[in-house]
């Protein structure tokens, strides 16, 4: 069967999944981007297959700050982190998200644009690096703008100094 009778996600699991097959990684670093933007919290029944056992989700940040800053393992980890972050912020569905690979990595790039407490947040670049081994996910790391996602965030959340 040909690429044009398939999905990409469908052709991505024919292929094979260890070595320098960038098609295979994209494709899913591509379906878990698009099931972040369309099924937020309820994303994980669409990419658990693509977990590997030890999977970690990596986000940096200040915890008292940011409650889904951390390490996430495994699948409950992953849902734990998709729970706190969905409950934290509204966000707005990135307009332009780009993918660059290499052998084993694939980095998808985007702003994000979301809202707390109904007031906007400063728009924070995101780069998220997809770790692979042996053909399933390994590691997310969100490469975001610690500092100025941080700054909104605490800005948003102290309450004011000056009196009404």
């Amino acid at each position: 069967m040909s690429i044009k009778n398939k999905t990409l996600l469908e052709f991505a699991m024919t292929q094979n999944p260890v070595g320098t097959n960038q098609l295979n990684h994209k494709a899913i670093a591509r379906k878990w981007v698009e099931s972040f933007e369309t099924l937020e919290a309820r994303m994980m029944p669409e990419i658990t297959a693509f977990l590997s056992d030890d999977f970690e989700l990596i986000c940096p940040g200040d915890s008292d700050v940011i409650p889904f800053a951390g390490i996430w393992k495994g699948a409950a980890g992953h849902q734990q982190w998709l729970d706190l972050f969905f409950g934290f912020f509204n966000r707005t569905k990135a307009k332009k998200v780009t993918y660059t690979s290499s052998d084993h990595t694939v980095v998808a790039r985007w702003q994000e644009r979301v809202t707390l407490q109904g007031t906007e947040c400063d728009p924070v670049k995101i780069n998220l690096y997809f770790h692979f081994y042996h053909g399933k996910l390994a590691r997310i790391f969100d490469d975001y703008d610690t500092k100025t996602g941080t700054a909104s965030i605490t800005r948003l959340l102290e309450p004011s100094l000056n009196p009404d």
